[in-house]
């Protein structure tokens, strides 16, 4: 099955190998949301084309209490390209923010993903969403995709 031909925003879409994708209207683009479950081990990964410098996205939400385990990404562009993530949760959107990392925290690596350990807290409390947040964007970045592991 392809893609739908006249999408509206926030249309969701999975294709025959279970690879969830959203659409976004406001850059006419299927950002990729997926998730793999395995026993109590989770992985949610989130791809997004040409991040901007203030980019705010949603992209999990945890009905039960997590403990993270790994935040990796890596980048796709040119130009000596990289983009600065503050990732966090929040119990209600907009506000209580906790990050999830200790700082702000460069994403240069283009042929591997970038592992992050410096987490604030492993602990995520029941019915928080967590949030892709950048600070700053060099060079021309055409993808970037973070991915985060946790136990629920």
């Amino acid at each position: 099955m392809a893609f739908p031909l006249s999408p509206i925003d926030g249309q969701q879409y999975t294709n025959t190998s279970g690879t969830e994708y959203q659409y976004d209207s406001t850059k006419s683009v299927w950002n990729i949301v997926s998730q793999s479950v395995m026993g109590n081990q989770a992985k949610v990964t989130l791809s997004l084309e040409y991040p901007s410098s203030s980019e705010r996205v949603p992209f999990y939400y945890t009905p039960v209490p997590v403990t993270l385990t790994k935040l990796s990404a890596a980048i796709i562009g040119t130009g000596s390209p990289a983009v600065y993530i503050h990732p966090y949760f929040t119990s209600s959107l907009g506000t209580d923010q906790t990050a999830v990392l200790d700082s702000t925290s460069k994403i240069n690596s283009v042929t591997t993903m970038q592992n992050f350990t410096n987490f604030t807290t492993t602990s995520v409390p029941a019915n928080s969403y967590f949030i892709f947040d950048t600070t700053r964007v060099d060079g021309t970045v055409t993808n970037i995709i973070q991915t985060l592991e946790f136990i629920a």
